[in-house]
């Protein structure tokens, strides 16, 4: 809107991940992009999910052809921006596939 005011009216805006973010008890909850897909999305969408009940720990990606759009991060909020500016950037994550979540995984190398 301001380009748009001061006569560059090429300039577009790409939209923001959207994200929620809730304290509950003590626990923090961060949803992010489409983090629950609807019923009609399922055919192309890969849901990778990691529980640690001793920890208090859920971790959910959901990928669309290879790309994170979604993610629900429960009691782990270490790599919330990580996640978040991997679904910006739409960066390929299919490689890694199920090892995405896996404790030694490093998210923030898929950054570089």
């Amino acid at each position: 809107a301001a380009a748009s005011m001061a006569g560059n009216g090429d300039a577009s805006y790409a939209g923001t991940v959207p994200s929620t973010t809730l304290k509950i008890t003590g626990i923090d909850l961060t949803c992010l992009g489409l983090a629950v897909p609807g019923p009609k999305a399922l055919d192309t969408i890969v849901q990778i999910r990691r529980a640690d009940p001793t920890s208090g720990r859920y971790r959910k990606l959901v990928l669309h052809e290879g790309k994170i759009v979604g993610a629900i991060l429960l009691g782990d909020k270490r790599t919330v921006g990580t996640v978040s500016k991997l679904i910006e950037r739409k960066v390929d994550v299919s490689t890694y596939g199920e090892t995405l979540l896996d404790e030694g995984f490093d998210l923030k190398s898929l950054l570089s």
